[in-house]
C-alpha cells in the first residue's frame, strides 16, 4: 500500500539535517458517495413502485380468465351431477373443439378435444395452464406431440390477454392495445404448429 511522503526537518551535530519519511498509514477509500447511495435508493423505489402498480393491474385479468376457462372446459362428476368440486363446468370448449377438429387436428395434433383448454387457459397464465397437463397425461387425454404443442404455445402466450391491457396502459401506449394482442396470437398460433410439425419429423 503506498503511503504519503513527508519531508522532516532537524539539526544533527549542530548540521541542518532534511530527511524525506514515507508514511505508512493505510488510506481508507469510501464505497459509495452519498450521492450514489441517495440516487439508487431513488431509483428503486421509483421502479419498484411502477412494478407493483402493474403487478397489482394484471391480478384481475388473469383471475377472470383462468376462472372462465375452467368453467367452460370440465364436465360435471362422475354420476353427471355437478358437486362444486374443482375442475367441473359445462364442457363448453371440448364440444366447440369437437365441432373444429378438422381444423385443430392438421394444425397442432392434438390427441383430443380437451387438449385445447391448455393453450386458452395460457390466455391468462401459462402456470395455469401447464397445472392442467399432468390431469390430461393421466387420462390419456395427451401425449408427446400435446406437450410439444402445449410448452410452445403457453412460453408464447404466457397469460398475455390478461397483461396486455394492463401493460401497454401503465407503459402509456393504450392505443396500441389490439396491435399487440393480435401479434401476439399470431406468434403463439404459429409457436404451436412449428412444434407440431417438428415433432412429427424429428419423433
Amino acid at each position: 500500500m503506498q503511503g504519503k511522503l513527508s519531508v522532516e526537518k532537524g539539526i544533527r551535530g549542530g548540521v541542518p539535517n532534511i530527511q524525506i519519511v514515507e508514511d505508512r498509514k493505510p488510506r481508507v477509500k469510501k464505497a459509495f458517495s452519498i450521492e450514489t447511495v441517495v440516487f439508487v435508493g431513488i431509483f428503486a423505489v421509483i421502479f419498484g413502485f411502477l412494478g407493483s402498480t402493474m403487478g397489482v393491474a394484471i391480478i384481475p385479468g388473469v383471475l377472470i380468465i383462468c376462472t372462465v376457462v375452467m368453467m367452460l372446459t370440465g364436465g360435471p362428476s362422475a354420476d353427471g351431477t355437478f358437486t362444486g368440486a374443482a375442475y367441473e363446468g359445462i364442457g363448453f370448449l371440448p364440444w366447440l373443439a369437437d365441432k373444429v377438429e378438422f381444423i385443430l387436428s392438421p394444425l397442432f395434433g392434438f390427441s383430443s378435444s380437451e387438449g385445447i383448454s391448455v393453450p386458452i387457459t395460457a390466455l391468462g397464465a401459462a402456470g395455469a395452464a401447464i397445472g392442467l397437463v399432468p390431469g390430461l397425461v393421466n387420462q390419456g387425454l395427451a401425449s408427446g406431440n400435446d406437450i410439444a404443442v402445449f410448452t410452445a404455445m403457453c412460453m408464447c402466450w404466457s397469460g398475455y390477454l390478461s397483461t396486455h391491457v394492463a401493460m401497454m396502459d401503465s407503459l402509456g401506449f393504450r392505443e396500441l392495445t389490439g396491435r399487440a394482442i393480435l401479434c401476439h396470437t399470431i406468434g403463439g398460433l404459429c409457436a404451436g404448429v412449428s412444434a407440431h410439425l417438428l415433432y412429427t419429423l424429428l419423433c
